[in-house]
């Protein structure tokens, strides 16, 4: 009985050290700014492109981290570049094109006719 329980330690043992092995869940690759590039991303799109039977050049992971670089910086000077716009004046551009499209077109009937839909869909 000792025989056993002495074996079956061993095994707990040996499996508990096989067990704590590390995983990397994902790795930050790149940043621009305060974007960040993952491998995980990198790695995604290489697999979409083996399911679309893409060929893969053999500097991929370059090219392809060096596009999401420049997707990244596009999108941070986007952020900077946009100006806040208040649900007051969305609102007052829409009507603003309602009234102009009802005035090309003589009604509003006629305008909703046209689109088949409301006015206000």
């Amino acid at each position: 009985m000792k025989k056993f329980y002495l074996t079956a330690l061993l095994a707990l043992a040996f499996v508990s050290l096989f067990a704590q092995k590390k995983v990397l869940a994902d790795k930050i690759v790149a940043t621009v700014g305060d974007k960040i590039v993952l491998r995980s991303e990198i790695d995604n799109r290489i697999s979409d492109m083996q399911r679309q039977n893409i060929e893969i050049p053999a500097n991929a992971k370059c090219l392809l981290l060096e596009q999401a670089l420049g997707i990244k910086a596009l999108v941070l000077q986007a952020e900077k570049d946009s100006l806040p716009v208040s649900d007051d004046e969305i609102n007052a551009e829409i009507d603003n094109k309602v009234r102009y499209f009802i005035n090309q077109y003589g009604a509003k009937d006629i305008v909703e006719q046209m689109e088949g839909k409301t006015i206000y869909q």
